[in-house]
């Protein structure tokens, strides 16, 4: 994992909540300082840590996530109301990162993923 802190960005909303909410559309987009063309990223989501089931998928370039690589580039994951169809709760995920020609998989960011209720029924 990289060794400073990634800040995303949750529906254009620079704010602390970052939780996503149960059957809604949401994208998340992350900043990372490098460049990473030729890159392809997974994010998943999973009940625990250890846990073979997974909840939620997304991956590049063709499942939820674009990477626009550049000096800066930039990661956005698009969930969409299918996708976000779990039971609310809290959950852990892990975003990788792999370059084709070298066997490099680097986890950008982990932990804890949550699914929120909506309040709008």
């Amino acid at each position: 994992m990289i060794p400073y802190t990634l800040h995303l960005v949750r529906n254009g909303y620079n704010g602390e909540d970052n939780s996503i909410y149960q059957n809604s559309d949401t994208i998340l987009t992350l900043t990372y300082p490098a460049n990473l063309s030729g890159y392809t990223s997974k994010l998943q989501v999973r009940p625990t840590e250890n846990s073979s089931t997974v909840l939620l998928e997304l991956s590049s370039p063709s499942d939820g996530i674009v990477i626009a690589a550049g000096v800066t580039s930039t990661i956005t994951m698009t969930f969409t109301h299918a996708k976000t169809n779990i039971t609310p709760g809290i959950y852990t995920y892990a975003l990788r990162i792999t370059t084709a020609g070298t066997l490099l998989n680097s986890y950008l960011i982990k932990g804890n993923f949550e699914i929120s209720a909506s309040v709008v029924k």
